[in-house]
């Protein structure tokens, strides 16, 4: 009595394999549309307390979110002073908690991104100055 597990032969096993390969590349298709990221995502913020695009060649601050849910930034800003928001991430771009991302600025002095889950981009460091400051950190989850 020949068993479910027995390969299939002739036309209804190649019938078979042909229809297993479509649903898989369908599958497929259907994945890389979901993880297609646009040209060009970034978002450009408005910037506040005195930051501005640092310019000179550097990409400007920027944001955006991954089909994963993962926010990303770019750029380089200044003029700002440590501690105060450099520019608010919207509802639907912003952690659940708040994260601190080590960076050294243009001076060379050591302190972090500070992003909350209000959405405030804060820049702080040791000296209570800030000059040039990336904004490249690791991408974060979006929870709130």
């Amino acid at each position: 009595m020949p068993g479910t597990n027995q390969p299939q032969h002739g036309i209804q096993g190649l019938a078979a394999k042909l229809q297993e390969f479509t649903r898989r590349l369908t599958s497929l298709e259907s994945w890389q549309r979901t993880m297609s990221v646009p040209a060009s995502p970034w978002i450009a913020p408005t910037l506040l307390n005195s930051w501005a695009d640092f310019g000179s060649g550097f990409a400007n601050a920027g944001y955006f979110k991954d089909p994963l849910g993962l926010v990303h930034l770019q750029g380089e800003i200044i003029g700002g002073s440590s501690g105060s928001i450099a520019f608010v991430l919207p509802v639907g771009y912003r952690p659940g908690a708040f994260n601190n991302y080590a960076a050294v600025n243009g001076s060379g002095v050591m302190g972090y991104v500070q992003i909350g889950p209000t959405g405030n981009v804060e820049i702080i460091t040791a000296t209570g100055t800030a000059a040039q400051q990336s904004l490249v950190i690791p991408p974060f989850l979006a929870e709130n």
